[in-house]
């Protein structure tokens, strides 16, 4: 998938426009600090994304805690435990959240929408074998596949 350098801040590239992943993610306020690059993001995932900002994106694809924590990979108790103050997600399922938000990010650009983006990530496709793309970004290399689709669409081939 093409992202952008702009200003510092990685971006998603595509659409009409550019959407910031950290606006998936809550902004500075729900990661603790700013993210402008690749580098960023690796510490942010190493040191573990704040809940916080997990719930944001929860509530951004309007999911619910069972859902989330199902696509995160961590168990519902488990999710529920760290929403303390200042609590991080796992270095796993912080690498997830990361992939999700910047594969929304792009879909944001594709489909011209927040609102659009979370209907698409959450159908079944048929490039998916009737599972939706949320299901296939479980691994890396079901984004591959969600990156390709998304690409297709965006460049107008029939699928």
């Amino acid at each position: 998938m093409p992202s952008v350098c702009y200003n510092n801040v990685i971006r998603q590239y595509g659409g009409d426009g550019m959407y910031d992943i950290s606006v998936a993610l809550g902004g500075k306020k729900a990661l603790g600090k700013s993210a402008y690059n690749a580098g960023d993001y690796n510490a942010l995932i190493q040191s573990g994304i704040s809940v916080e900002a997990g719930n944001h994106f929860k509530d951004l694809l309007q999911l619910t805690d069972k859902e989330f924590s199902k696509v995160l990979g961590i168990s519902e108790r488990s999710f529920h435990r760290r929403k303390g103050a200042k609590a991080t997600l796992p270095v796993n399922a912080s690498d997830r959240l990361y992939r999700f938000a910047r594969i929304f990010s792009y879909a944001v650009e594709v489909t011209g929408s927040e609102d659009n983006a979370r209907k698409w990530l959450l159908a079944p496709h048929f490039s998916f074998e009737g599972k939706s793309p949320l299901e296939m970004l479980k691994t890396d290399a079901g984004a591959k596949d969600v990156e390709v689709v998304l690409a297709a669409i965006r460049y107008g081939a029939s699928l």
